[in-house]
């Protein structure tokens, strides 16, 4: 449908964003075969290739067959031409029996050079010049571009290694020369890294430069027995205004220091906040809860119309609220809005580039207002996976403890509880819904009657501990309704009579507080005015 795509050897420069996710294995099949085709059209490293390939075969072909008794080098298979058609015409003119030549050795060689040299000189009717090839500059963009290799990548080179074969010199490493081989890159090589150490790399096939941009007439350079420049400068960083935190806490009460995080401290309530999950059930059930505690959330996962994804990245957009939204890694690229002021890992990353791509959400921009928080809860049995991401990022100094004020979290930890119980019996009685519908809908499809008893009744038609948990839910929402109708305060009953007191809270923290919905009460009253 498209002819200008069958055509790509015109191609001059090559693009290629979140380039880390093309290397990993098994992931976008479809670039390799692009890049195979646009190679294929503008082969420019061919020659190279060639060479490559016969080295390999000579090694890797055993039962190649390189002479013949009595002939040196290798068999040959002659084409017939002109001059061999005139001599069989002319031996056939002047003998009606055909004549068996026999030559030794040196005249046979001979006459197969001579034979060969004048087919060679020959013009071929069907070989035309071949165009010169296009110049190709393929540009790579990705946040964690520095980070080593791909473990498919790390044992495709060792049997590579292994071979005696030529090689290209190694100017790059990680992640990016991983993807510069499968983009058949060639030539000079130029990294230029926008993180807080503002460096840009230089390299090139003898050494590479490591030049400042703020100061670009001091540089260093690298011998090319370095095949990579320090650590220090090589691990991933993020932006200069992203603040990184971290809170210690069992997986239980990690609701519990979610929603006072949100609610009393500054960085948690300054505008509008992602909160990573590793799975869409956590999702669901984190923004349940944070929903039933009254907070403006919504959820993004794979598994939701896309309608309802755009509405969830609009409301990020709305810099002064305190919008949430509960999501997975599908919202950690991709997502270019300023506003986000504040990324909460609820489960640890399982690698360092999905939390680069995470953090990478808040801070973005330049000047005095890329400014964001990066927080993470971290578990007991998460500590090992959050240490690896602190020293691949260059330090664990650079997260920092966030201070909780004890009493507050207690009182979050009440109001967390009691959403909990009313999660858990929603989910219940949702699922007996939905598989009572299900059933009235066949039924109904086959025209079948169906009976009251058929139906499922729930927690209410359950045993005693099932009806104990429906009413204690139903107690723990008029509970909740009163709690959120209030500030959190670290104090309730005292010595002396005083007002609530809120010390311990920071000034610019606006308390979160749910005004009570009067319509049932209301409703009752105009019940008892007309019994």
């Amino acid at each position: 449908d498209h002819g200008h795509l069958n055509d790509l050897s015109h191609v001059r420069f090559l693009v290629i964003d979140e380039a880390d996710r093309m290397v990993q294995q098994g992931s976008f099949p479809q670039l390799q075969r692009i890049l195979e085709a646009v190679h294929d059209a503008n082969p420019i490293d061919s020659d190279d290739e060639d060479e490559d390939d016969d080295e390999e075969d000579e090694e890797t072909d055993p039962d190649r067959l390189y002479g013949l008794p009595g002939i040196p080098g290798e068999a040959r298979v002659q084409m017939l031409n002109d001059v061999l058609a005139q001599q069989i015409e002319a031996q056939r003119q002047e003998n009606d029996e055909p004549v068996i030549a026999e030559l030794d050795d040196t005249e046979f060689v001979q006459q197969q050079e001579q034979t060969i040299k004048n087919v060679q000189d020959e013009p071929h009717p069907l070989m035309l010049p071949s165009a010169p090839p296009v110049p190709r500059q393929t540009f790579i963009f990705s946040a964690t571009l520095t980070l080593p290799h791909s473990e498919a990548y790390s044992k495709k080179a060792n049997k590579k290694s292994s071979k005696k074969r030529k090689a290209l010199p190694v100017t790059v490493d990680g992640a990016l020369a991983e993807i510069l081989e499968k983009a058949r890159a060639a030539g000079k090589t130029k990294v230029v890294d926008l993180t807080t150490s503002n460096k840009l790399f230089a390299r090139d096939d003898k050494s590479i430069q490591i030049i400042s941009q703020n100061d670009k007439s001091s540089a260093n350079s690298l011998t090319p027995n370095q095949s990579s420049p320090p650590d220090s400068l090589v691990s991933s960083r993020l932006p200069p205004g992203l603040t990184l935190q971290y809170m210690e806490c069992t997986q239980k009460h990690k609701d519990s220091f979610l929603y006072a995080y949100l609610v009393t401290t500054a960085q948690g309530s300054s505008g509008p906040c992602l909160v990573f999950c590793n799975s869409i059930a956590a999702v669901r059930r984190v923004g349940t809860t944070l929903l039933t505690l009254r907070l403006p959330v919504r959820m993004l996962h794979a598994n939701m119309p896309q309608k309802a994804r755009f509405k969830a990245v609009e409301s990020l957009r709305q810099k002064k609220s305190r919008c949430i939204v509960v999501a997975t890694d599908v919202a950690a690229r991709g997502l270019d809005i300023p506003s986000v002021s504040t990324v909460v890992h609820y489960d640890v990353a399982r690698q360092t580039d999905t939390f680069i791509h995470r953090a990478g959400r808040t801070a973005r921009g330049m000047g005095e207002d890329a400014i964001g928080s990066s927080l993470s809860l971290v578990s007991p049995a998460e500590d090992k996976a959050h240490d690896a991401i602190a020293i691949a990022l260059g330090s664990k100094k650079l997260f920092k403890t966030v201070p909780l004020d004890g009493r507050l979290l207690q009182e979050a930890q009440e109001r967390v509880n009691l959403a909990s119980k009313i999660v858990t019996v929603d989910d219940v009685e949702s699922k007996t819904k939905s598989s009572n519908a299900w059933f009235e809908e066949a039924a109904r499809e086959t025209g079948l009657e169906v009976d009251e008893d058929m139906l499922e009744e729930g927690l209410a038609g359950g045993d005693l501990r099932e009806q104990q948990q429906l009413r204690q839910a139903q107690q723990a929402k008029s509970s909740l309704r009163v709690l959120l109708s209030r500030p959190m305060v670290t104090q309730r009953f005292g010595k002396f009579l005083s007002s609530h007191s809120t010390a311990n809270m920071p000034e610019n923290v606006v308390p979160y507080v749910v005004p009570m919905d009067n319509t049932g009460t209301q409703k009752r009253r105009k019940r008892r005015r007309r019994g």
